[in-house]
């Protein structure tokens, strides 16, 4: 399934329908959060490009971004490395074992097939069971 992720990163943001879910899920998020967000560490499972950590950036103390597909972290990390992006918050992996886990998160973000056997959820409830 990666493989699929890595060829759709070259054109994510800019496909419509993940630009209007991004934003639906976005208000969402935002409608069941407290108002203030800027002492939440949030990991983000399934975050494909960023398009919705970029969102929540700015509010957040800070924001980690993990991925099964390496094309899509390397089109968030090349957002990061822009000179034009202002966000300094946010970190990105492909895969969420190369974390190094912090006491303090809050919220835990799940996207799609994350939560599908053998994906990113999966495989964490599988970690956090061992830990």
């Amino acid at each position: 399934m990666s493989s699929r992720f890595d060829t759709e990163a070259l054109t994510w943001d800019t496909n419509p329908s993940v630009l209007l879910a991004t934003s639906l899920a976005h208000k969402s998020y935002l409608s069941h959060l407290p108002s203030d967000l800027s002492t939440l560490n949030i990991l983000e499972l399934g975050s494909r490009t960023g398009l919705l950590s970029f969102l929540l950036a700015p509010s957040v103390r800070s924001l980690t971004a993990v991925d099964p597909a390496e094309g899509m972290i390397h089109a968030l990390q090349q957002k990061l490395a822009s000179t034009q992006s202002e966000v300094k918050n946010v970190r990105g992996f492909v895969h969420f074992w190369k974390i190094r886990m912090m006491s303090g998160w809050v919220l835990i973000l799940l996207r799609g097939s994350t939560c599908q056997r053998g994906g990113l959820m999966w495989w964490f409830r599988i970690w956090c069971c061992i830990m």
